[in-house]
């Protein structure tokens, strides 16, 4: 069952968290190892993929704020918020569940197309529109394009068996 990965897996991503965020308390790094375990599963995504967006868009800080307004672990904007299910961004689970749950989204829109995770990674960074002016490419500006390697990479350092 999924309760049973999420209890086994519960460590490593745990460790993973406190490596990116030291200054957490113990039990909101649980909450945070629970949540990404939870929602990737319930999702299906790969928690350790959702894991590197979150360390890509943040580093676990749970109060983060961009200069655009993204909030929170995952950087939702607040215009995504009640699509994302969201009632509180700075609720570690709320974020967490409401980044798979638009995460999922992208992957499904662009499941179809070739890089479609590539895309899915770019539209969560820079929004569907950009993508489709893009023509269903990485948009070519200098942030969107590092923000796509910086995942690639962090989900391969993540999930080396998935790159081999």
């Amino acid at each position: 069952t999924n309760l049973e990965v999420v209890e086994s897996q519960k460590p490593v991503y745990k460790a993973l968290v406190r490596r990116y965020n030291k200054r957490l308390a113990e039990p909101v790094v649980d909450e945070i190892a629970t949540a990404i375990l939870s929602a990737g599963l319930a999702n299906n995504i790969d928690p350790r993929f959702l894991a590197a967006i979150i360390a890509v868009e943040s580093d676990f800080d749970i109060y983060c704020v961009s200069n655009s307004g993204a909030m929170g672990l995952g950087q939702l904007m607040p215009f995504n918020l009640p699509e994302a299910g969201i009632t509180n961004a700075w609720n570690p689970t709320q974020n967490i569940w409401g980044t798979a749950r638009l995460l999922r989204g992208h992957l499904n829109d662009y499941r179809t197309r070739p890089n479609g995770t590539l895309l899915a990674v770019a539209a969560y960074n820079a929004g569907p529109g950009a993508v489709r002016r893009a023509g269903y490419q990485v948009p070519a500006g200098a942030q969107v394009q590092r923000y796509v390697w910086k995942v690639y990479y962090r989900y391969k350092e993540f999930a080396p068996d998935m790159f081999r």
